[in-house]
């Protein structure tokens, strides 16, 4: 096998694994990824020819992972204190986890820029199949509802807060192979996104649109239900700022019409579920609103010191020494990206994670607002990457780190794109 093959094969293995980070195999997917990236980032470093990474992508990398070790400052900061913190288990494997992270970050983006424009344009396949496999296991598990098989892994798929009239026909809420919904709501509302740009032909993207947004539907959760409703207003508010009427046009208003045939054909039942389950977030009434609420209000009674640069890595394990009640803490996440930056990296943290979408964002919208692009595929990707952060915090996560991947992807694809018709463009006038 040439060096070249090889490289190839590192880099699809890690980008389809990567976010399989959402499953009950995390952690063996985290070592596999490990290996993989440190084979591929060895291999690249041997290359023929220099890679390096693009300005933008260094300023991302360093600003990233320069949040984890101020949360490491933090940390070493924290145990001389008396509050019982010590350097455990959890800590060494916070630790490794960024390393493989960083290893993942680094030896995906060295390898994207050594290939050229051809080679570049092929990996548009690649980034949909992730959300081709937790599709297809997704139907699985309704095959397996409804004909009474057992789906082959445990999720958390029981239904709660749901009308008995959806359970009925209902049983269960879908969940794929993630451990629960709101774990599989962002990988399908980006599915939802890849499929829309990068499936040239009109019937297998909408078909695929389509299926995502019955699978959004099936996951009975507040935050994919946002989440897609969110999304779907700022395309939809996008689009309308700009003139030009194609199939991305069509696409999201299939899925809006999709959304409202799907949502009116369940009926008033779906309809007050949905609305009871945002009011009871809303008002503070869950344990997630109420543990949001109660560690915001930690993280701005704390000293200069931790409220600046966090309170360590890990210290979220150690809450009952500053002040809440063990059993509010549910499962050591607050379920939002910047409280849980914030607290474990202060609000300095909290500025760099900041910058990081601010800088990615300001690119997607460069490409936006020139000419000829009706809605900006690398926007759309930062923007639901953003929407995410509200409701799931996983920003130490191979998956998180596979977004930024294929946002640094779009934003290379669609200036190749753009330069190609105005070069067109120019062929043509040169023509007349």
């Amino acid at each position: 096998m040439s060096k070249r093959l090889l490289d190839k094969w590192l880099f699809a293995l890690i980008i389809l694994l990567a976010p399989m980070s959402i499953t009950m195999w995390n952690k063996i997917f985290l070592v596999v990824i490990f290996c993989l990236s440190g084979l591929l980032l060895i291999s690249t470093f041997f290359s023929p020819s220099k890679v390096a990474l693009a300005k933008s992508q260094a300023i991302v990398v360093t600003l990233y992972f320069v949040m984890f070790a101020v949360g490491f400052i933090s940390l070493m900061v924290s145990i001389v204190q008396p509050f019982g913190m010590v350097v455990d288990s959890d800590t060494f494997g916070r630790i490794f986890t960024i390393c493989v992270l960083f290893l993942m970050f680094l030896s995906g983006l060295s390898y994207m820029n050594s290939l050229n424009d051809k080679e570049f344009l092929k990996l548009r396949s690649l980034f949909l199949i992730p959300g081709l496999v937790f599709t297809f296991f997704g139907i699985y598990q309704l095959i397996c509802n409804y004909t009474g098989m057992k789906f082959f892994i445990e999720t958390r798929d029981w239904m709660h807060g749901v009308p008995l009239q959806v359970v009925h026909v209902f049983p269960k809420r879908l969940t794929s192979i993630a451990e629960e919904p709101s774990f599989l709501a962002p990988i399908l509302v980006e599915f939802l996104i890849l499929s829309a740009f990068l499936v040239v032909r009109p019937k297998r993207q909408y078909f695929l649109v389509g299926l995502s947004m019955c699978m959004l539907l099936m996951t009975f959760s507040g935050g994919a239900y946002v989440n897609t409703l969110s999304i779907l207003i700022v395309a939809t508010c996008l689009m309308l700022w700009k003139k030009p009427f194609g199939k991305l046009h069509i696409s999201v208003i299939v899925g809006v019409i999709v959304t409202i045939i799907l949502v009116l054909s369940f009926g008033q039942p779906l309809i007050e579920f949905a609305i009871n389950k945002f009011t009871h977030e809303a008002t503070g009434g869950s344990s997630r609103s109420q543990f949001m609420s109660n560690l915001t209000g930690l993280i701005f009674d704390a000293n200069t010191f931790n409220m600046l640069f966090g309170h360590g890595l890990t210290s979220l394990s150690y809450l009952s020494d500053f002040g809440m009640h063990v059993e509010d803490v549910l499962f050591r996440i607050s379920n939002n990206m910047f409280i849980d930056v914030a607290w474990e990296s202060g609000l300095v943290g909290g500025l760099f994670v900041l910058s990081v979408y601010g800088i990615l964002f300001a690119k997607g919208i460069k490409i936006q607002f020139k000419k000829n692009t009706s809605l900006s595929l690398s926007l759309m990707l930062v923007t639901q990457a953003l929407i995410t952060a509200f409701y799931r915090s996983e920003y130490i996560s191979t998956h998180f780190i596979w977004v930024l991947i294929v946002i640094f992807w779009a934003l290379r694809y669609e200036e190749l794109n753009l330069n190609l018709k105005e070069n067109i463009s120019i062929t043509k006038s040169g023509c007349k």
